[in-house]
């Protein structure tokens, strides 16, 4: 009776489960797809993707009429989805070029022109946005949902809630359907020509080798389309190295991923931020002859009143409004727009510009006044990168170090090895709060300088960084305590250089660093500074360092006479802080002096020269400041300038190590330090009679 019983509790189990089982699979299946309620439209767009961008996306591509330029953009792309081949089409801001990219996309998967579309943008957060959009558009665009319901309707039916992908069915056949952060694999639907097509988002700099793909049939299915949107960042256009990276992964792994028997069909859309930036790189027929490409700037011609008018009256009265005053700035803006409409027959004649609606209609009446209110606002410099695909060449930065000047230098002498000739080592470290850059430089007769080595601590795992992007810093190899972490530091890389013996190059001396100078400038860190030069066991071969910008009208730091005690050489003085002696210098005469060493020509005696090996981060840090000729009653200064976006780093360890080598002794021709001021003598018993008067005048004022 009681296994009965049992039996019976067991069956009953077994036929919750299944009803269990049943429920769960009539739920998750999502039953016959519905009909297209449109087939001519759909029918209408499958050859035509300026069709397709217009009648289903009302609020984007289809918001506003397309330019010529828009129209030939898109039929690049169309003729790329559907035949192949390399086109770069280098657009202005707010051409739509993002937009534009992700509907593109789409048209090519959802009519089955392409199985296996990729999209890359510059960085993993621009790249998650534009999935973002795709997965929005899949999900929500109703006039999608009604033309192709074999791929939208299973994508509403999840929900937003990708755990569903995998138990989904429809009319009781899986449908393989995926909806992952950077992927979407759409429903396999029976006579679906986009069916297991997939679609993916990526980083450029991200981990993209290997990017495939298994179907449900067991196909082995690899990128057929890529889209690359705005591959570069300003901070990388800034960059030489990053922009040469940029273009290898582009060329050797984005333009690889289709394998060896498929060629993979790309279109870049971007635009041009500096002058041989990637973009402008990849637009050079000469370097890259497989690519097709067009610069389409915002202004074709500009205006016959451009300087009149324009660039004159309009100027004035958009530009003339008081800062402190709320609302003038509006007032300043109504005044100028008013002489538009007033004047706007003349101003416009002559202006060709390339979209016509491209103009806030709230604020501008025309796309030719918003054009010119860029200009105005943001300045030539902005306006010609920006909007015309043109930028502006940096005469200030032509002047200075290029890269170039920098990899010319190297000599086949290797790291840590001392050339011939050269008998003083010295070293300068830079301090940052992630990150202690440093520099051992060996120097000869009349400032023959060499760079023996350099780094920073800790240690990096690649030989190009940023100090943005240091993987490995002061805070997770010593702590969070800033201030400790840095004192650490300091004693991993003072005990690595001056403990150390540097062998020199065919000969049997062993020579070792004579100073070493710390910067000391950051006012978190110029006590940690001072406190570890003052304990430290390495006595006076530490000392504190404070680089001062001097400019043509201030007074150079060698001009005041030294104090009793000081040491004066060439744009350069030691003084004393709390009994705690720390050296000044000159920042831009020492810039341009080092600068002109690295000008000169390989061979010279007094040239300037590296170590063997691959210098890129060197290099650009080395170029990372331009010099500024300028001129007062007192003299003429050029007073270096960052770039912005650059690190200069090793820049300022380099030049360090050359002030280091001054106040040890080594100067160049006509330069001569000035001898320390004589200190007074006083014998003992002047010194007991001054103690005495001193007592004896603490005693009376009791």
């Amino acid at each position: 009776m009681v296994a009965k019983s049992k039996e019976a509790i067991e069956n009953r189990r077994k036929g919750t489960l299944e009803r269990g089982r049943e429920t769960t699979r009539l739920g998750a299946d999502i039953g016959a797809i519905a009909q297209v309620a449109n087939p001519e439209r759909r029918a209408a767009c499958r050859e035509s993707l300026e069709l397709f961008l217009t009648t289903y996306f009302p609020y984007s591509t289809g918001l506003s009429p397309f330019s010529d330029d828009h129209k030939r953009v898109i039929t690049r792309i169309q003729d790329c989805i559907i035949r192949g081949g390399r086109f770069c089409n280098a657009v202005y801001r707010g051409f739509a070029k993002s937009t534009i990219s992700e509907n593109a996309l789409l048209w090519a998967i959802l009519y089955g022109h392409r199985r296996f579309g990729a999209i890359f943008a510059a960085e993993a957060g621009l790249a998650d946005k534009a999935i973002t959009s795709i997965k929005t558009e899949l999900s929500d665009n109703d006039l999608l949902a009604e033309d192709f319901p074999e791929v939208c309707l299973p994508v509403r039916a999840l929900e937003g809630k990708p755990q569903r992908c995998s138990s989904q069915t429809a009319g009781g056949k899986r449908t393989h359907i995926q909806w992952k952060k950077d992927t979407i694999v759409l429903p396999a639907i029976e006579g679906s020509v986009s069916g297991g097509a997939i679609i993916t988002s990526k980083g450029l700099t991200g981990s993209i080798l290997g990017l495939r793909h298994k179907s449900a049939d067991g196909k082995q299915l690899r990128p057929d389309f890529v889209i690359v949107d705005d591959p570069q960042t300003r901070e990388s256009a800034k960059s030489p190295m990053q922009c040469q990276a940029r273009l290898e992964i582009l060329l050797k792994s984005v333009m690889k991923l289709a394998g060896h028997t498929t060629s993979i069909a790309c279109v870049v859309n971007a635009t041009v931020i500096q002058v041989d930036d990637m973009v402008d790189q990849l637009l050079d027929q000469g370097k890259h002859p497989a690519w097709q490409g067009e610069r389409i700037p915002m202004v074709r011609q500009f205006a016959k009143a451009h300087d009149g008018l324009w660039m004159d009256k309009y100027r004035e009265l958009r530009c003339t409004f008081s800062s402190d005053v709320v609302g003038d700035q509006a007032r300043a803006h109504t005044e100028a727009n008013e002489f538009y409409l007033a004047n706007r027959a003349e101003m416009d004649d002559g202006c060709m510009v390339s979209w016509a609606s491209c103009f806030d209609p709230e604020r501008e009446n025309s796309a030719i006044q918003h054009a010119y209110n860029a200009l105005i606002d943001d300045g030539e410099d902005v306006f010609m990168s920006e909007f015309q695909q043109t930028p502006l060449k940096d005469e200030a930065t032509s002047t200075g170090l290029q890269p170039d000047d920098i990899r010319r230098r190297v000599i086949p002498v290797p790291r840590w090895i001392v050339p011939r000739g050269l008998d003083t080592l010295t070293v300068f470290v830079d301090v940052q709060q992630t990150l202690l850059y440093w520099a051992v430089l060996g120097w000869g007769h009349q400032f023959r300088g060499h760079v023996v080595a350099y780094g920073a601590y800790p240690e990096q795992p690649r030989a190009y960084f940023t100090l943005r992007d240091a993987k490995k810093t002061l805070a997770k190899v010593h702590g969070n305590n800033v201030e400790a972490a840095i004192h650490s530091g300091l004693e991993q890389v003072a005990a690595m250089l001056l403990d150390r013996e540097f062998a020199r190059e065919d000969d049997d001396a062993v020579l070792r660093v004579s100073q070493l100078c710390i910067d000391a400038n950051w006012a978190q860190t110029q006590g940690v500074v001072r406190d570890f030069a003052r304990r430290s066991k390495w006595g006076p071969r530490i000392l504190p360092t404070h680089g001062r910008f001097v400019g043509a009208s201030g007074q150079t730091i060698s001009d005041k006479p030294p104090d009793r005690g000081e040491r004066v050489g060439a744009n350069w003085r030691t003084s004393t802080i709390g009994r705690q002696r720390h050296l000044l210098y000159d920042t831009n005469a020492w810039k341009t002096f080092v600068a002109s060493r690295v000008k000169l020509p390989m061979g010279d005696p007094l040239g300037f020269t590296l170590h063997d090996g691959q210098h890129e981060m060197l290099a650009e840090q080395m170029s990372s400041e331009v010099p500024i000729r300028v001129e007062s009653k007192m003299r003429v200064v050029d007073e270096w300038k960052l770039i912005p976006g650059r690190d200069n780093h090793l820049w300022d360890c380099v030049i360090g190590s050359a002030v280091a080598a001054s106040f040890t002794g080594i100067s160049a021709v006509g330069v001569q330090a000035k001898p320390a001021a004589a200190r007074k003598v006083i014998s003992r018993e002047e010194m007991a009679a001054k103690r005495a008067a001193l007592l004896s005048k603490l005693g009376g004022n009791r």
